[in-house]
């Protein structure tokens, strides 16, 4: 079984490689004038579609997910605690299949989108993603107050990681490209802000994996899901 420092390790190597790769892309592309269709662009550049960086991403996802129903089966003191795990495994695993397949900027665009409605409510994935995960938080609180302290101040700090990359670059960069319309993937500043949004989500998802297998790396008795009940 691998330590938890060699999972950290690998996960930092990867990451690194593929920024590395992303790095490379933009300087060919906005440097070179090698278009985003050549192979090697295509398959590093950040802001891509089906590529090597969103593979990753998609299979760190999915592997949280797998972590999440090991927790469920393995540390759940009750139906409701292994509930509670299965759930964030089954949306973990969603969240999977949206990151490579791009849902949100697609299916979910078009399905949200109502004809009339003011612009911010209209096929906007990021509102709708917003109110899911308010209602999930309120959802799911009593069940994350009682995880192990440690584990939980992890989780919060993965987490703020991950929506500073994926909510607030995604933001500053919808207001570049507003200003310039139809140029998508052809301005330097946006492949910048690219490339910071995508390694928010990488980081902040790479230290949920390794908080989640660290903890599970432990022997039960140190690790206990949730803190001791309240004296009756």
């Amino acid at each position: 079984m691998l330590s938890s420092r060699q999972v950290t390790w690998g996960l930092g190597l990867a990451i690194a490689s593929l920024l590395v790769g992303n790095l490379f892309a933009i300087t060919m592309h906005h440097g070179f004038g090698v278009p985003l269709t050549n192979g090697f662009v295509r398959a590093f550049h950040f802001d891509g579609e089906g590529n090597l960086p969103t593979t990753y991403a998609a299979c760190q996802i999915a592997g949280a997910s797998y972590l999440l129903w090991c927790a469920g089966q393995l540390r759940a003191r009750n139906l409701w605690d292994r509930a509670s795990w299965w759930g964030l495994s089954l949306l973990f695993l969603l969240l999977a299949a949206d990151e490579y397949f791009k849902l949100h900027e697609g299916v979910i665009t078009r399905l949200t989108r109502v004809e009339g409605a003011p612009g911010l409510l209209n096929g906007d994935w990021m509102v709708l993603y917003g109110f899911l995960g308010l209602f999930l938080a309120a959802l799911y609180l009593r069940w994350f107050l009682r995880l192990d302290p440690a584990l939980r101040w992890r989780f919060v700090i993965a987490g703020l990681i991950f929506i500073s990359g994926a909510a607030g670059f995604e933001l500053i960069s919808r207001g570049v490209y507003a200003d310039y319309p139809g140029a998508h993937g052809q301005l330097l500043i946006g492949d910048v802000l690219a490339t910071f949004e995508e390694l928010g989500e990488k980081c902040g998802m790479a230290l949920f994996f390794v908080s989640l297998y660290g903890w599970l790396s432990r022997p039960v008795a140190s690790s206990q899901i949730s803190a001791a009940p309240a004296a009756q």
